[in-house]
């Protein structure tokens, strides 16, 4: 029986490496990479080509989850749900971007070099002081809901909704810094009524960056309209894919048992 080896540089994740509380011995080697790029050769440099090796999360699909450039052209070529953009190599498409407007790195992460614009103006000076061949520029969805779904081939396992401090200063995007986490047993969870339709463009996303196990940012529209009216269809984005997010002991825990599946069932489709 072999443990997975786990490849992350995500401090949360640590606890998954352990013997005793950690992933579950397998029949097979594996590798399980959470943000990692690290070859598989590296890491098995004794039985690399001799042994079959399950991988969750190749390198291939890291780097499409981490390059925003190859992550949105993945959903553009699966048609999912996103916010229209483009590299800022050519003049501005204003006839498919309109403002506000948000210029986000094209390797950050957790809302770092990310910037609103709200002008012609605001964009023009921005553009003065940033390198923009590292950036990428798409349209601002100001829907009121925020979700992380953490999904596999076989559906969301875990699910969070991202709530604003009372006392958050930006208010235009949401990480750690300025907002909780909401749990789905919490009644302020408000889950979307297309809940079922968001879950099956998550996987669509999955499979089209080629993860196996990923973390989506969604962005909603209200549950109801100024009137109070349910709405039946409301629309939403995915923001983007996350192959390392923060994980406390609930994730942990959710992780453990899809990550084990993945595995087991891998093994399965081999044997």
């Amino acid at each position: 029986m072999f443990y997975p080896k786990i490849r992350t540089k995500n401090y949360s994740a640590i606890p998954l490496r352990s013997k005793v509380n950690g992933l579950a011995p397998q029949d097979m080697r594996s590798i399980v990479r959470l943000g990692s790029t690290t070859d598989t050769k590296v890491i098995f440099p004794k039985t690399f080509g001799k042994k079959q090796i399950v991988e969750i999360n190749t390198v291939e699909a890291i780097e499409n989850s981490r390059s925003k450039i190859r992550m949105k052209q993945a959903f553009d070529q699966a048609g999912i749900s996103h916010a229209n953009w483009q590299t800022l190599e050519t003049k501005v498409d204003f006839e498919n971007l309109n403002f506000p407007l948000v210029l986000k790195r094209v390797f950050g992460y957790k809302g770092r070099g990310m910037f609103l614009v709200e002008s012609e103006e605001q964009l023009e000076d921005k553009l003065k002081t940033i390198n923009t061949h590292e950036y990428i520029i798409e349209n601002f969805h100001n829907y009121n809901r925020e979700y992380r779904l953490h999904c596999t081939k076989d559906g969301c396992f875990y699910a969070c909704r991202k709530m604003l401090k009372n006392n958050a200063d930006a208010r235009w995007y949401r990480n750690d810094s300025n907002c909780v986490w909401i749990l789905e047993d919490n009644p302020v969870f408000d889950k979307p009524i297309n809940w079922d339709i968001i879950v099956q463009d998550c996987i669509k996303a999955l499979v089209a960056t080629k993860l196996s196990i990923g973390a989506f940012d969604i962005r909603v529209q209200s549950s109801k309209n100024r009137e109070g009216k349910i709405i039946t269809d409301p629309k939403f984005i995915i923001i983007e894919v996350n192959s390392a997010p923060s994980l406390l002991k609930i994730g942990l825990e959710k992780y453990k048992e899809a990550i084990n599946k993945l595995i087991s069932d891998k093994i399965n489709d081999l044997l």
